[in-house]
This record gives structure tokens, C-alpha cells and sequence, in this order.
């Protein structure tokens, strides 16, 4: 076994080997006793008459049970004599002798047994068995007491010699083995490795996947790359999908797009959220989605992103979609202006530019594509919606079908508008600040001093134009609100679920309202001077947006299951999006 472990061989096992071919001296006894036998053996003397046949069966039966008891008393006479002994750490030379010692013993223990084995069969054959047996037995009681006292005279010199004799019967001690340290090392190592396999084998066998696969968002634990890596892998394809490629560094665009993207519809619920845009996301696990961190989830996001413009493309390409003069003009422009903005800015060119403000190994061709494809489809999704939008029939018909959805969603009939308004912001001047500093309080007559000037304000516009855009105007000249007193006071898709104080949102949202509708709206704020832009029913809008976006998927769904997506997230690296 110690050659199968690759382990060397005690060096004291080859110095035994000679050893093994001498003949070991017998003790003195053994050798005495084996003529003895062969001497004590009387003559047979003839026999006249033949006894009975039972007689003769009988007697040998009895001479043999005799037999048999007196050997079983002798052996447990010598058994008494031989100590116990205990296993101990032997060297190895005294183990390899003892073994000699006992394979010698063994086969002088086998010829005794053979020659005694010879006399009782030719007992047995001859005639004159009773007699010749009778004389046997008195030969071996007095052979096996001779036996008995020598051995208790010379019991230290004589232990080992019975011990040898009867060694078929007494179990052998079993000599143990030291293991060099690196041995049990090895051995413990391999042990390690044998049960690492059979787990995996096992899990394997249950379908549990160790390793995520390569098209999957979890393959790497972070991903984010530092600048020599990205640019090396600028060029790299990690995704297709029919004759489309996705980049690395196109994929750069598309993850920063979806982080702000995000940021911009969720920037007061950050905190709630658990995210730190300033933090690296690959340490912050994502509560939306407990299994990524939020390096993953903004990746996800940004690989199905690409994947849908890249098959909205297909479709409008396959029903031989055109973008308008205006686009196509807009995109060709945008050459020019990226180099004009990258000199302004102090760099050498776009591509200078826009490897440092966007992501290393940004090119300027990688971002005219990624926009060339924003725009088209964006193009085809808004005519697709103009001339295929259902009319107001097909909208209550989906409703129906789908009431039970929308209305877990608060989605019902008679919610009045959803609406674009302007507005003018007049605040009171003065006030007392609360003893616990969260808000002023205005007397009467500030408020009534603030009320005055919207009024003003109000009919000086009347008296004007009295249009929209001189009513933006004012609101840029006038307004106190600083969120869109630089865009004409303009608020659009204001809805019934909005977060605008109470008395703003209600007049925005009222189902009454008509387009250039005036009035004066008093707020914790101020007052506002109120100018309806427009709107439409918000049951039919969402409804039928929803119907809109049906039957766009159902087409993209088409286009899916003829052009899959290939990723390789093995071969992904990311920036980092706020460095």
C-alpha cells in the first residue's frame, strides 16, 4: 500500500530480506520433541485376533474423543503460560524479525500437525487399532506433562516458542506505522479534493449550478475595470443580436443611461432605496432585487435596453421605416457639434472628450451610433403610435378584458386629466419663522400684499397678447419658482397620482378644464397664476397607451423568437459611472 502512495519503503525492510532466506534455529524443544514422537511410536505387535466389528468401532470412537479432550487440556495449559501482551511502538528492524520469526514458526507448527495428522490415519487403517491406540494416548499424556514442565521451568526463554507453535491461534499483533508529515498531507489533501468532487457531483446530479453561465448577470461579482482594461476591451463583442453587435464601450453608454435614467425618476427615494450613487455598486446589494448588487441590476438594465432598441430596429427596418428630413439632419449635425463641444471644453478632439467625460474607449463613432439608433427608434415608436392609436371603443374593449388588472393598479373611469400647465409663483414677503425652524407663517396682510401683485401680474398679461408664450414669458420675468421660472413656468403630465401640493394638482388634473384657462391658486407656497396648456382623459390615456404598448410587444415578441440574443458577461467590464 505505502508503494500505491507513492511513500518510500522503510529502509529496515531491506536489510531483512537476506534474512528471510537462513534457516532459523529451532528452539531446543521443538527440535527434541519431533524424534521423540517419532521414536515413542511402539512397534505394532501382531494381532491373532480381530475384535467384533462394533466392539472395534466403539473403542475407536472412544480412543478418539479422549484424544481430542487431552489435546484441548494441553492447549489450555500452554495457553496459560503465554502472557498478555500489549501493542507498543516497535522499531522496525524488531518487527521484521518477529514476522520471520513467525512465518518460520508457522510452517514447523504446519509439519508437526502433518505428522501427527500421519499417525492417527495409520492408527485408524491398522487391525490392531485398540491396542496400538491404548499404548498412543499413554505416550502423549506423558509427552504433553514432559512438555508442560519444561516450559514452566524455562518460561522466559520458552514463551516465545510456544507463542511461535500455536500462532495460528493467537492473533497477531500489528505493527504501527508513522506517516511522514508531507505523506499525511498529501493524503489529507486528496481526501479534500475526492469529497469536493463527489459534492459537486451530486449537486451537479440536482441540477444546482455552482457557477453561473455565461449569459448570466451574476457571472462576475464586480465588474468594474480600471481605464487600461476598458480601452483594451473597447473593441470587444460581448453581445449580438441578428446583425447587430453590442461593444464594450457602446455597452458604456447604455449602463450610464440606465444609472441616470433611474436616478432622474427616483432621486428623492435613493436614501429609502438603499443606494449610494457616490459609493461603488458593486458593494451595495440591490434592493429591488436582493440576488444582484446594484452593479448588476444597472447592467441588466442596460443590456435589455440595448436588446430592445436593437429589436425595434429590426421591425422598423423590416417594414421599411424612414426617419424624417428633420431627424436625419439632427443626426448628421452631431459630428460637428461633439468636435465643437471638446474644444470649448479644452480637449484635443470628441474622441479625447469623450473618453474622459463619458467612459474610457469612448469613441466619437461609438456615441454618433448609439444616438443614431435612439433616434430611429424612437422615430418609428412615435409614428407607430400616431397612426396605429386605438380609438376610444377599442380602449374601453381592452379595458374589459383587462379590468380586473387595472384596477388593482387604481386604474377606473372618470379620473379626470392628465395635463401640461404653466404658472407664475408669487410669494409673501416677510413672515415669522416657526420656534422649531420648519416653516413661515405670513399675516394677512403679506398674504393679501402677494395676492395683489398676482392679480397685477394677471391682468397685465389679459391686456397683452394674452397667448402662451407671452404667459412663458412673464413666467420667466415674474416667477419665484425656481424649478421652472427659466422654461416659461412650464409643468407637463401632471396626472391624478402626481406629488404637487393639493390645490395645485387638483386644478391641473380637473376634468373641466379647457385649453387657456386663467386662474389664481393660493398654495402653502404662494399664489400661483395658472395657465392650462392642455391635456387628455387619463383612463383613456393610460388604457390606451397600454393597448399601444400590447401591440408593439406582441410584434417585437415575433421578432424575439426569430432573433435571440447571444451575451457574454464573462467578458464584460464596466466604468465607473460617477468617477
Amino acid at each position: 500500500p505505502m508503494e500505491n502512495e507513492g511513500m518510500e519503503l522503510p529502509q529496515e525492510q531491506t536489510e531483512l530480506q537476506p534474512a528471510e532466506e537462513q534457516e532459523m534455529e529451532q528452539p531446543a524443544e521443538l527440535t527434541e520433541l519431533q524424534p521423540e514422537e517419532e521414536q515413542m511410536l511402539p512397534e505394532q505387535p501382531e494381532q491373532t485376533e480381530e475384535p467384533a466389528g462394533e466392539e472395534k468401532e466403539n473403542k475407536l470412537q472412544q480412543l478418539w474423543c479422549t484424544a481430542k479432550e487431552k489435546c484441548a487440556a494441553l492447549v489450555q495449559k500452554l495457553r496459560a503460560l503465554i502472557p498478555e501482551k500489549t501493542v507498543k511502538e516497535e522499531t522496525v528492524e524488531e518487527t521484521a524479525a518477529e514476522s520471520t520469526k513467525d512465518e518460520h514458526s508457522v510452517e514447523e507448527n504446519a509439519d508437526n500437525n502433518t505428522e501427527v495428522e500421519a499417525c492417527v490415519e495409520e492408527v485408524t487403517e491398522d487391525e490392531s487399532a485398540e491396542e496400538v491406540g491404548v499404548e498412543e494416548m499413554t505416550l502423549e499424556t506423558a509427552e504433553e506433562d514432559t512438555a508442560v514442565e519444561e516450559a514452566e521451568e524455562n518460561s522466559g526463554q520458552e514463551e516465545l516458542s510456544v507463542e511461535e507453535l500455536f500462532a495460528d491461534e493467537i492473533p497477531e499483533a500489528v505493527p504501527v506505522k508513522k506517516l511522514k508529515p508531507l505523506h499525511l498531507g498529501l493524503m489529507i489533501a486528496g481526501g479534500v479534493v475526492l469529497l469536493a468532487l463527489l459534492v459537486f457531483v451530486i449537486l451537479h446530479a440536482l441540477g444546482v449550478n455552482l457557477k453561473p453561465k455565461a449569459n448570466d448577470v451574476l457571472y462576475h461579482k464586480v465588474y468594474t475595470a480600471d481605464d487600461q482594461k476598458l480601452e483594451r476591451r473597447a473593441d470587444t463583442v460581448i453581445a449580438t443580436l441578428g446583425d447587430d453587435e453590442l461593444t464594450v464601450s457602446e455597452l458604456q453608454l447604455y449602463y450610464i443611461d440606465s444609472i441616470y435614467a433611474f436616478y432622474t425618476q427616483n432621486q428623492y427615494y435613493l436614501d429609502y432605496m438603499g443606494l449610494d450613487m457616490y459609493a461603488p455598486l458593486s458593494e451595495q446589494s440591490c434592493t429591488l432585487d436582493p440576488t444582484m448588487t446594484w452593479e448588476q441590476y444597472f447592467l441588466d438594465a442596460a443590456v435589455k435596453n440595448w436588446q430592445s432598441y436593437a429589436l425595434v430596429g429590426i421591425l422598423a427596418e423590416e417594414n421599411g421605416f424612414v426617419v424624417s428630413t428633420e431627424i436625419q439632419e439632427q443626426i448628421d449635425s452631431m459630428a460637428d457639434q461633439l468636435e465643437s463641444i471638446a474644444v470649448a471644453y479644452g480637449y484635443a478632439d470628441a474622441n479625447d472628450y469623450l473618453s474622459t467625460e463619458m467612459a474610457p474607449g469612448v469613441t466619437k463613432e461609438t456615441y454618433l451610433h448609439f444616438n443614431e439608433v435612439y433616434y430611429v427608434c424612437n422615430e418609428y415608436l412615435k409614428t407607430f403610435y400616431e397612426q396605429d392609436y386605438p380609438t376610444e371603443i377599442q380602449i374601453r374593449n381592452f379595458y374589459e378584458l383587462n379590468k380586473e388588472t387595472f384596477r388593482q393598479n387604481g386604474i377606473e373611469p372618470n379620473m379626470g386629466l392628465i395635463s401640461d400647465v404653466r404658472h407664475i409663483l408669487i410669494q409673501p414677503i416677510g413672515g415669522t419663522v416657526s420656534e422649531d425652524g420648519t416653516e413661515t407663517v405670513y399675516s394677512e396682510e403679506e398674504w393679501a400684499t402677494a395676492l395683489s401683485e398676482a392679480t397685477r401680474i394677471l391682468e397685465a398679461w389679459k391686456a397683452g397678447e394674452a397667448t402662451e408664450d407671452s404667459f412663458a414669458t412673464m413666467a420667466n420675468t415674474y416667477s419665484e419658482d425656481g424649478g421652472s421660472n427659466t422654461i416659461g413656468g412650464l409643468y407637463e403630465a401632471i396626472d391624478p397620482f402626481s406629488s404637487y401640493v393639493p390645490e395645485f394638482l387638483n386644478w391641473a388634473v380637473d376634468g373641466s378644464r379647457q385649453v387657456g384657462d386663467t386662474d389664481i391658486v393660493k398654495t402653502t407656497y404662494g399664489y400661483h397664476i395658472m395657465y392650462f396648456v392642455g391635456g387628455e382623459d387619463y383612463f383613456n390615456y393610460v388604457v390606451g397607451e397600454q393597448l399601444v404598448a400590447d401591440r408593439i410587444q406582441k410584434k417585437l415578441s415575433k421578432v424575439k423568437e426569430e432573433y435571440t440574443l447571444d451575451m457574454n458577461f464573462k467578458k464584460v467590464v464596466l466604468c465607473e459611472p460617477l468617477k
